[in-house]
């Protein structure tokens, strides 16, 4: 061993360097090439017929009036306290589909409860990033 040098501390940081950057830009090469999720939801509409409380529930009718199929939807109910989502299961509605539920719900002056479409498929929706129609304190059913 008398004799034999090893590698500058300086050079073995420069190396490290020079591989991490090597490394990023295959990384980033590649994420550009993978499909970027559709977060356009414009195309996705809805006629709502009932948005009402009720018993402990929250009634909703709605129908499916865009030119895609909805995946599922989502409720959007915040109040002071907390801010929460329920999917409705079984609510992915096909062109001119129609879905009426019922969802349990305790009412609270100011909370406020939104409708949240997803697009995709059920196994693995994309949920829209905006309300469709959201509601302060909804109207009791008449």
């Amino acid at each position: 061993m008398i004799g034999k040098k090893g590698m500058s501390p300086l050079i073995a940081t420069i190396l490290l360097m020079a591989f991490a950057v090597a490394l990023g830009g295959m990384i980033m090469n590649w994420s550009s090439s993978l499909p970027a999720p559709n977060s356009d939801c414009s195309d996705l509409k809805l006629s709502i017929d009932a948005f009402c409380y009720k018993e402990n529930q929250i009634k909703l009718d709605v129908r499916n009036i865009g030119q895609e199929e909805i995946a599922e939807i989502r409720l959007v109910i915040t109040s002071k306290i907390v801010k929460e989502e329920k999917t409705i299961l079984g609510s992915g509605l096909k062109k001119g589909q129609s879905l009426s539920v019922e969802v349990p719900f305790s009412n609270a002056p100011g909370t406020t409860v939104g409708i949240l479409p997803a697009r995709g498929t059920p196994d693995e929706p994309f949920v829209c990033p905006e309300l469709v129609h959201a509601v302060t304190d909804l109207p009791p059913c008449s």
